[in-house]
């Protein structure tokens, strides 16, 4: 009975379409991206260098050929609205809808310089349900695994960036009212991981200070001390000012709001014993030790400056209680 169903369900769904749909999503995003503007814009600027522009008879600016080439080729850009036109029937069978990182464009109001990557939201659960469960994880596509973990790793950057946590966003409350079963779903499927950041926004929502959490989340909290660029390890290449307005910024804030929560004490805590252990670390990083051994001018200058901001801050953190 229940593969019947899984059968019918999954008939409903246009695999070509899917497919088309897919690698138009990552053709946008392509298209989109920081990294392929900056290769544009070195390209117009090293052809307006190299270009003879010319006046035509009607007192034109003729365009050099690799300019108007060039500028073709932007032409092409897939928009939102191409999206939209192209694959509303399986947006609607999806539950799905997109929004442009920036419709009206990032340099000139048009939707084809848009910068950045297209968004998904889930518009309808009970839609995007029925299609989370006409899947079989034996059977799963690549193109099927795709859209799957690239709607929840959209929708969870835009959660952390975009979303109104303030207010009724109804994005946010159209996931929310069904993300314990879409967690279920993706579970039976095999793919845990994708969905381990739904889980923690779970229990953060359930617990009463998700705005919190993500506050924090987004100011570099609970990033593994040690690694990377990160709370514990901003003395590596940092001034004075930089360091202490960091921790002002990133920490001392973050708790100042955290605080006045009362059902988030021991999120609180929990962000103090973490800014403990980062200043624990960064007190005793041994890339400190190493400039201070090699002691030339430069280095026991910088070393001096902001080990004087690791035992400012450190000072104030000891000062603060737990609740």
């Amino acid at each position: 009975m229940k593969g019947e169903f899984l059968q019918k369900n999954t008939e409903r769904f246009d695999n070509k379409a899917l497919d088309a749909f897919v690698n138009d999503l990552e053709q946008y995003d392509k298209e989109h991206s920081e990294g392929t503007w900056f290769g544009r814009s070195m390209g117009t600027a090293l052809l307006e260098g190299m270009s003879d522009k010319t006046i035509n008879e009607e007192g034109e600016i003729k365009m050099d050929e690799g300019l108007e080439k060039l500028q073709k080729e932007i032409q092409k850009n897939l928009t939102i609205d191409d999206l939209e036109n192209r694959y509303n029937p399986t947006l609607n069978k999806l539950g799905l809808n997109l929004e442009s990182p920036n419709k009206l464009g990032n340099f000139d109001e048009n939707e084809i310089y848009a910068l950045g990557s297209i968004k998904i939201n889930i518009e309808n659960k009970e839609k995007y349900l029925s299609f989370l469960k006409s899947l079989e994880q034996e059977k799963l596509s690549g193109t099927q695994k795709k859209i799957l973990k690239m709607t929840v790793e959209k929708i969870s950057d835009q959660i952390q960036n975009e979303y109104n946590l303030e207010e009724d966003d109804e994005r946010l409350l159209e996931l929310f009212s069904g993300v314990r079963e879409i967690v279920a779903e993706y579970e039976r499927l095999g793919m845990s991981k994708e969905v381990a950041q739904f889980k923690d926004y779970i229990e953060y929502a359930n617990s009463g200070y998700f705005r919190e959490y993500i506050l924090a989340k987004n100011r570099g909290i609970f990033k593994p001390v040690g690694e990377g660029w990160s709370l514990s390890t901003y003395q590596e290449d940092s001034s004075y000012d930089n360091y202490v307005s960091r921790w002002e910024r990133e920490v001392f804030d973050t708790l100042d709001k955290v605080r006045k929560n009362p059902n988030a004490k021991e999120f609180y805590n929990k962000i103090l014993q973490y800014a403990k252990e980062c200043i624990a670390f960064s007190e005793n990083d041994p890339k400190l030790e190493k400039y201070e051994k090699r002691g030339t001018s430069g280095d026991v200058k910088y070393v001096t400056s902001v080990r004087k901001g690791i035992a400012e801050v450190k000072k104030k953190l000891f000062q603060i209680a737990e609740l």
